[in-house]
């Protein structure tokens, strides 16, 4: 048996998420696309926290609540802005974990109930790719650390893709 470093794979699965996204000729490309780049965001997301850090979806969602806020002309309490928050955030992922589940046995919803969902899938695939670019470049990594990925990662990550 071999160990594996999780973060060289998810460098080379959204390499491979990024190229595929470019070669798609069909939906089922994009849904490869979306699955790489979600399985990315969930390796790197944990370590940017752990780390002290906070994520791009955070910060996003924390914005977003905050706008929300300011609508209503008055601050939520602690408990209904992270509920806020976390509903962005559960909206992000809706149709990774679409791909990913059926069913739901929290919310008494049964897999032969949720075999449907709408999305433009190249869209998905576009915007989970570069989520996954942005969380994967938050991970605090030591100078030398990058030195493990491939030129055509690290040119990826500086890139103006999907351009």
């Amino acid at each position: 048996m071999k160990t594996h470093d999780k973060i060289q794979l998810a460098s080379e699965m959204l390499l491979t998420a990024a190229q595929d996204y470019k070669n798609a000729k069909s939906e089922i490309d994009y849904v490869k696309c979306i699955l790489l780049a979600g399985a990315v965001i969930n390796v790197t997301y944990p370590l940017v926290k752990e780390f002290g850090g906070k994520t791009k979806a955070a910060e996003t969602a924390e914005l977003a609540t905050r706008i929300m806020e300011i609508r209503q002309g008055a601050p939520f309490g602690k408990k209904k802005r992270q509920a806020q928050i976390a509903r962005f955030m559960a909206q992000d992922n809706y149709v990774y974990n679409s791909l990913k589940h059926a069913g739901n046995d929290s919310k008494q919803l049964r897999a032969s109930d949720d075999l449907d969902f709408d999305a433009d899938l190249k869209a998905e695939a576009e915007q989970k790719i570069l989520d996954a670019r942005a969380e994967f470049m938050r991970l605090p990594l030591g100078p030398g650390a990058t030195n493990k990925f491939s030129d055509e990662l690290r040119d990826f990550l500086t890139s103006n893709w999907p351009a």
